[in-house]
């Protein structure tokens, strides 16, 4: 059986060597950033590729490759042709001695080495390379003979990390591994700018992009490299499809294992069975909690039988003086503790070969020498982990060429609860007058308490904070060791916080042990503080009283003044507030430092009853500094409404005759009614009647009004007339209404009328013109245009002849069509378009004659 297994796998291994001689088996991609000069970045790129050799009729590198260089937005910033720097041959050191039959292939490692400048982007950018093909003979992919490889590196956004480096991993792995033997490897990697990084297993990158664009298999009617004839489209890339029973995670099919540690980067591999593996590993970077970008390494494995490994490691631990029943640890919580480990290789294999360790829980790990590994194993237990018993398992690898072998260990540790502590505490009373609990302290006095904690067992000793309410409070807090207690004072001097509200000053002492709950005691000391004497502030209203108040005619407007003095010298603000079933107008206050003075004022309605009297309640207070307030003063402000005596009409005049004849002009017309109420308190309504305010009224000729005043009031009435209301007479009708009273049935209302008659609109022409040259009355046309938009002139002779025809706005210059007219009569017709308003084009038009001189 084992026979039929090695020779299965040689024939595997013969076609392997046969189907990947021409293809890349791995790369990586670096940058780091060498300076910045006047705000150019300077980075060096290093690009590693790793083919099989084992054909030397095989294709070489390219020379050159090109290379892209991309905004953060997917635009291309520039394409760069770089030259191969060297290439060498590379054999992991101690393969060859593993394998039953090494695979016969030849490897070789080739790097790019360039260097690029950048300005800094708040983008950031992508550089980019891809190639296709993979080799046919890749076991875990779906035709990969159809896909490439593609590196991309990220340099993040200015903003985020400045001329930043990507992270470099320290080691490279061999390429080749055992088939059915585990496999560890240190895949960690170093950032040189200190970054966080996180390791993952990934996808392996396509060599397109997600549009399609890049290398492909030229069978795919492309090309396998990209050039300026085929560049390569920018990211985000498309990802190779694996083939069935094959994932990223999964790359060696069921039974295997692909694991990396995401904060230290150890890989853990387990292939089962022989074939070609394609595996990513990604490192990301972050800074500050941002992501900067990520790296990766596009590897492929060759898995092969192997001969048997070495023996494991052996590993051992020893408690040494800790208390212990067995292999159970028996430690109090809170307590350090360190347990030695011994991990020894008994049969060292041929190197290189590796000892190193796994433990769980993550106690901390101090290991020395290198065969045999001395470990010592530290760690303080948890208070929320008293009365469990916890399982210490530790893991032997030891690592050589063809793979891993482990040693086990395990302990336990029975965590015990601390002893328990207790706490005794005292204030001292005050020689200080109290109330209801509460110490009465005079104005900038300070009384100071002693304290004291005990705390068994004394060590470690008790602490006491102080807390203030209000925290602002003038205190002072000392205390002192001796033997098993804590002894304090405690002071507070008294100040203006303390005179309107009660302050605390409180003690909290508390004994800290190795576990929590800790035993806490708390003493609380309140303190009012005792101010000078107020008095209240004196309050001067107009004399009134129940029985005598104030009359106040109704629709009167009523004004008195408010004082309020700080006749007790108590200093601060002085404020006035007022209580009133009838609304109030408050007029500004004033006052020097020690009185306010406010104007009241209100406005009986007919809505008061004149059989009530009504109170309006003043109250005066005082706000001193560092002062309790002394009671406010109250006084009270009678008001009886009275109705109003018997009312007189008003009395309208106005600036216009009626009726009013008037030209329309275009202009506007205007005139003034004055309304007077010969009362003493007058309320006037003004009411405007008829069609000569509808804005319709002739299309635009109405009157609008502007009222002001009081008493009297003026109305103010304009117009704008057009020609629609020429040779009409009309009514401006305006109305005044006492509203005073109120009973509707005793208001007055009177109403002044104004006739307006309008004159007609018209053109007007002269009866005699003497074209001669002279530049007077040289030509014909019509004067007193107003309410014409414009005009035209026909004129004919005595014998009925038309002689002039004339455009819009044209005059005749005594011409015809035969040359210069003849003296004499002649007749015309004046036709004339309206100014129109808002309404219809209307025209109209004059006949007449007019006598021609030279």
């Amino acid at each position: 059986m084992y026979f039929y297994f090695v020779q299965r796998a040689a024939l595997w291994m013969a076609a392997l060597s046969l189907l990947m001689a021409r293809h890349i088996a791995g790369a990586d991609l670096y940058y780091r950033c060498l300076q910045r000069s006047n705000g150019i970045d300077t980075y060096e790129f290093e690009l590693w590729l790793y083919r099989d050799c084992t054909d030397p009729q095989g294709a070489n590198y390219d020379d050159p490759i090109y290379l892209y260089v991309f905004n953060g937005d997917g635009t291309l910033y520039q394409e760069i042709p770089i030259r191969l720097t060297g290439a060498a041959p590379w054999n992991p050191e101690g393969v060859d001695a593993c394998f039953v039959q090494r695979p016969g292939t030849c490897l070789e490692e080739g790097v790019y080495r360039f260097q690029l400048d950048l300005p800094p982007s708040a983008g950031g950018y992508y550089v980019a390379w891809a190639r296709c093909c993979r080799n046919a003979a890749i076991t875990n992919l779906q035709n990969p003979l159809f896909l490439g490889i593609t590196y991309l590196a990220r340099i993040p956004p200015a903003r985020r990390a400045e001329c930043n480096s990507s992270p470099v991993f320290r080691r490279r792995p061999p390429f080749f591994l055992c088939a059915g033997y585990d496999f560890y490897f240190d895949h960690g990697a170093t950032d040189a700018d200190g970054d966080s990084l996180v390791y993952a297993i990934v996808p392996a990158y396509h060599s397109v992009n997600t549009q399609g664009v890049g290398a492909v298999n030229p069978a795919q009617g492309g090309s396998p490299a990209v050039s300026p004839t085929n560049p390569l489209g920018p990211p985000p890339y498309q990802t190779v499809t694996y083939a069935p029973g094959y994932s990223a995670t999964q790359p060696f099919g069921p039974g295997g294992r692909c694991t990396i540690d995401p904060v230290t980067g150890r890989l853990h591999l387990y292939a089962p069975n022989p074939g070609l593996y394609v595996v990513a590993i990604a490192v990301q970077e972050y800074r500050n909690g941002q992501f900067l970008g990520e790296t990766r390494r596009d590897m492929q494995f060759y898995v092969a039988p192997c001969r048997a490994l070495s023996p494991p490691p052996v590993l051992t631990h020893d408690f040494g003086p800790l208390p212990h029943q067995g292999d159970t640890l028996l430690l109090v919580a809170e307590t350090p503790f360190c347990v030695q480990a011994t991990l020894t290789d008994t049969a060292p294999p041929p190197p290189p070969v590796f000892l190193s360790w796994e433990i769980s829980p993550a106690f901390s790990v101090e290991a020395s020498g290198t065969n045999p590994v001395e470990l010592r194993i530290c760690g303080r237990l948890a208070c929320e982990d008293t009365g469990k018993v916890l399982l210490v398992r530790l893991t032997g690898i030891k690592t050589e060429s063809c793979g891993s072998t482990l040693a086990r260990d395990s302990f336990w540790v029975a965590v015990l609860a601390p002893p328990s502590r207790t706490l005794a505490g005292q204030i001292d009373s005050l020689g200080l007058p109290r109330s209801n609990g509460v110490y009465l302290l005079p104005l900038d006095s300070t009384a100071c308490a002693r304290f004291f904690f005990t705390a068994t067992p004394p060590t470690p000793p008790p602490q006491v904070t102080l807390q203030t309410q209000p925290p602002t409070l003038q205190v002072s807090l000392q205390t002192q060791w001796e033997r098993d207690t804590l002894f304090g004072q405690v002071c507070y001097t008294g100040g203006c916080e303390g005179i309107v509200q009660p302050v605390q000053l409180i003690l909290r002492g508390w004994a800290e042990g190795t576990c929590p709950p800790y035993p806490t005691q708390v003493e609380t000391l309140r303190f009012q503080v005792v101010g000078r004497p107020t008095y209240p502030p004196a309050l001067i209203l107009p004399p009134t009283r129940a029985d005598s108040p104030f009359v106040a005619v109704i629709h009167g407007v009523y004004c008195f003044p408010v004082v309020v003095r700080d006749t007790g010298r108590n200093g601060g603000s002085l404020s006035l507030a007022v209580a009133s079933p009838l609304p109030l107008e408050v007029g500004p206050t004033q006052g020097p430092a020690d009185s306010l003075v406010a104007h009241f004022c209100f406005h009986p309605s007919c809505a008061w009853n004149p059989d009530s009297v009504y109170a309006l309640v003043f109250t005066a207070a005082n706000a001193p500094p560092c002062a309790l307030p002394p009671p406010p003063t109250q006084d009270t402000f009678w008001v009886r409404p009275q109705p109003l005596p018997q009312q007189r009409p008003p009395v309208l005049d106005r600036d216009r005759p009626s009726p009013w004849e008037v030209d329309i002009t275009g202009d506007t017309l205007c005139y003034t009614v004055r309304i007077t109420d010969p009362d003493s308190i007058a309320l006037l309504v003004v009411q405007f009647e008829g069609p000569a305010f509808s804005p319709d009224f002739y299309y635009g000729s109405h009157f609008q009004p502007t009222v002001s005043g009081t008493n009297p009031l003026y109305v103010r009435l304009c117009a704008r007339l057009n020609c629609y209301s020429q040779g009409q007479t009309y009514p401006v009708i305006v109305c005044a209404e006492d509203t005073t009273s109120c009973r509707p049935e005793e208001r007055r209302r009177v109403c002044d009328t104004l006739w307006m008659r309008t004159r007609l609109c018209h053109g007007l022409l002269p009866n005699v013109f003497t074209p001669n040259g002279d530049g007077f009355n040289d030509e014909l046309y019509p004067y007193s245009l107003a309410g014409i938009a414009e005009w035209r002139l026909e004129v004919w002779d005595r014998w009925g002849q038309l002689v002039f025809s004339g455009q819009w706005n044209e005059p005749w210059r005594g011409q015809t069509p035969q040359g210069p007219a003849l003296e004499g009569l002649y007749f015309y017709q004046l036709t004339l378009r309206l100014l129109s308003g808002r309404g219809p084009e209307w025209t109209f038009t004059r006949t007449g004659s007019v006598t021609l001189l030279r």
